[in-house]
């Protein structure tokens, strides 16, 4: 036996020790689709009530795009901002996510899928349904301080 074919062999058994001994406590992960927010608050999140007389919590938030590379002029536009529907089931998140307000910069982690929806022409239009994972407050909005004309 050549030394290539035994080191050939050694590997190959070592491989499949390695995956003999392969194993996990915890079940097969599925499939998953999960995005990551950073945005604002466009309006203060609703609580509303499910058919089952569940409560669960609606917000959204404004996602800045950024600029576009320099043109000719050195000018830089903004983009436009992208905007999402974020909806929150867990009962013990409502309370959290119900003190904030509009203008407050989060981060959201999200599962995502796609449900088909109905348009008004009755076609099925595939739209994104945002299931809230987790939120963090990364800045509260500053206070708006009055001026006189509103005094």
């Amino acid at each position: 036996m050549s030394f290539l074919s035994r080191s050939v062999k050694a590997s190959s058994r070592a491989a499949s020790m390695v995956q003999a001994r392969t194993f996990s406590s915890t079940p097969v992960a599925k499939d998953i689709a999960r995005v990551s927010l950073i945005g604002r608050l466009t309006r203060d999140p609703e609580v509303r009530k499910a058919k089952n007389d569940n409560d669960y919590v609606a917000y959204d938030i404004a996602v800045s795009q950024g600029y576009t590379a320099p043109d000719e002029n050195g000018q830089r536009q903004q983009r436009p901002a992208n905007y999402y529907r974020i909806w929150s089931f867990r009962e013990n998140s409502i309370p959290g996510i119900m003190n904030l307000t509009k203008g407050t910069r989060v981060f959201v982690e999200a599962d995502l899928t796609m449900e088909s929806r109905e348009t008004e022409e009755g076609r099925s239009e595939p739209r994104p349904f945002f299931t809230h994972r987790s939120l963090h407050v990364l800045a509260k909005p500053k206070p708006v301080e009055p001026t006189e004309e509103s005094s």
